[in-house]
């Protein structure tokens, strides 16, 4: 829904926005991947927990065991990895042009090979 979003407001001209939405739909995914670890009947380790609080996508790639993966994938893939690696979540307070938008909405979000098409391969 996040990078539906962010495609919507690239459109609209509401580039700041539309950056920072893409790669808040990868933190999205990788965390939803994460949370898949977690059983009903079981209570979760608190280190691991705590070290999901993050919204660094390298961190949060790491925390869900999909690194060494990505190391595998097509080298498009990996170059859009690479693509998204300038966002954080301060990335809301930064001002991106049409062009820098478009790009991390297409890194983000292409269907064949984009960041968001491969982590949904892996819920």
């Amino acid at each position: 829904m996040r990078i539906r979003e962010a495609a919507e407001l690239e459109q609209k001209g509401f580039f700041d926005g539309a950056f920072y939405l893409s790669g808040y739909a990868v933190e999205c995914a990788l965390k939803a991947i994460l949370c898949k670890r977690f059983a009903a009947d079981e209570l979760p380790d608190n280190k691991f927990v705590a070290d999901i609080y993050t919204h660094d996508l390298v961190k949060l790639l790491r925390l869900s065991g999909l690194d060494s993966d990505l190391t595998r994938q097509i080298p498009k893939l990996q170059e859009n990895w690479q693509a998204i690696l300038g966002w954080t979540e301060q990335a809301r307070y930064k001002n991106w042009t049409q062009a820098e938008a478009r790009d991390m909405i297409r890194a983000v979000g292409d269907p064949s090979e984009g960041v968001l098409q491969w982590l949904q391969s892996k819920w």
